[in-house]
């Protein structure tokens, strides 16, 4: 499945009859927007780094109930800087750290401007 342009939601059902929809193309948008504004990369080398990505060609889309769920235990700017620059991004000496509220004011901002889904996981 190309994940990187592609337009799909993904279902996963849990062992107590929970389920989690992904949509992959917003999730994807999001981390590609987050390497641009916040790792300061064109278009073009985001694209770039997620056709490269572990994250992408081995562990996306989730396989598993459990690993969507784990998406969402953290923001998707942590998944797009761990992509550009590693574990332990936050100790880099060239590092600025972002303040949480302004991220997710941020995130709306985007996801309102370019129609994409606002529950990207939603939960049933």
């Amino acid at each position: 499945m190309d994940v990187i342009n592609g337009n799909r939601k993904v279902e996963y059902k849990g062992e107590n009859g929970d389920t989690i929809t992904l949509d992959t193309h917003t999730y994807t948008e999001i981390v590609r927007a987050c390497m641009i504004k916040y790792g300061n990369k064109s278009n073009e080398e985001a694209n770039e780094i997620l056709k490269q990505s572990n994250y992408f060609n081995e562990n996306f889309p989730p396989k598993t109930f459990n690993q969507a769920a784990l998406l969402d235990s953290e923001i998707i700017y942590h998944a797009s800087m761990m992509i550009l620059y590693g574990d332990n991004y936050w100790n880099r000496p060239d590092y600025k750290s972002v303040d949480i509220n302004d991220y997710y004011l941020w995130e709306d901002q985007f996801i309102e401007e370019n129609n994409l889904n606002e529950d990207y996981i939603d939960y049933d």
